[in-house]
């Protein structure tokens, strides 16, 4: 396993450590050098690439523990070589189960869309509400169409 992006997310975090969540409303109008700026950066930056674990707030507390434990070269409270290698089958059981509340939100959604007046489900799957019926030949396969951009490059 790769420890490098788990150093650089452990470095980026220690700016949470430090300042602390119950801090973190009161730090940002604290933030007035630029130094002060850029470390509050690395924090956001790196909050990103923790929303593949969805963390609770009291597992944000278990995440700034660890920080605070290697960051100040304390003795772990776990076997690295055991659960590092953990880290990633973590992120990806927490991705699947987002992605499974995402799929529930847009069948939801598709449903929803799908019982409107005038809804029409075509072979694809999409769903169409036309707002108004066209008048005139309808155009076949074999005929050609000219497109002309609104806005040229």
């Amino acid at each position: 396993m790769n420890y490098v992006p788990v150093r650089c997310l452990l470095v980026g975090l220690l700016a949470l450590t430090v300042f602390g969540c119950s801090k973190t409303q009161s730090l940002a109008a604290d933030l007035e050098t630029d130094e002060q700026k850029t470390l509050y950066a690395i924090g956001v930056a790196l909050s990103q690439q923790l929303e593949a674990f969805a963390l609770t707030e009291d597992e944000l507390e278990t995440v700034k523990a660890g920080i605070g434990d290697g960051v100040m070269n304390r003795p772990h409270r776990m076997d690295m070589q055991t659960f590092g290698p953990k880290i990633g089958e973590l992120a990806q059981s927490r991705m699947s189960a987002v992605r499974e509340r995402q799929l529930e939100t847009g069948k939801a959604f598709e449903e929803e869309a799908a019982a409107e007046a005038g809804a029409i489900k075509t072979e694809s799957g999409a769903i169409v509400i036309p707002i108004s019926e066209g008048s005139g030949p309808m155009p076949t396969a074999a005929d050609t169409v000219k497109v002309l951009p609104r806005y040229p490059h």
